[in-house]
C-alpha cells in the first residue's frame, strides 16, 4: 500500500493510544500499592527525623545537621507508611514499634511484603 497506513499499522497505532489512556492509571495503581508494607532496618543504626526534607539531607555536609527523634538497630522491624522522592534522596514515612511516626532514607531498609 503506497498511501496511508496498512491495517496492521492501524491497529498498532490504535492499541497504542489505548495504552497511553491506560498509563495514569497503572501508576497510580502502582504507587499506591507502593505504601504499608513492612522494612527491616538494613544498616547498623538508621535515624529517625521528623520531617521528610531532615531524613532525605541526612549527613549532607551543607546542611545544618538536625537530631533525629529516634534510632534504629539493624533487624528492627518498621511500618512503611509512604514514599517519597525528592531531588537527591528517597524517603520513607515510617511507623516504629512503639507507634512513633517519622521519615527515614528509603536506602537503609531491606523491604518485605504487606501486612
Amino acid at each position: 500500500m503506497i498511501y496511508g497506513l496498512s491495517r496492521y499499522n492501524k491497529l498498532l497505532c490504535s492499541t497504542n493510544m489505548k495504552l497511553y489512556s491506560i498509563l495514569p492509571i497503572v501508576i497510580f495503581a502502582v504507587s499506591a500499592c507502593s505504601s504499608d508494607r513492612y522494612a527491616v532496618a538494613s544498616d547498623k543504626t538508621v535515624s529517625v527525623f521528623l520531617n521528610e526534607t531532615d531524613a532525605g539531607y541526612e549527613g549532607s555536609l551543607n546542611r545544618d545537621q538536625i537530631e533525629p527523634i529516634a534510632t534504629l538497630q539493624q533487624g528492627e522491624r518498621v511500618l512503611v507508611l509512604k514514599d517519597t522522592y525528592g531531588k537527591d534522596y528517597w524517603a520513607c514515612k515510617i511507623r516504629l514499634q512503639n507507634n512513633t511516626i517519622g521519615w527515614a532514607l528509603c536506602t537503609n531498609f531491606n523491604f518485605q511484603g504487606s501486612r
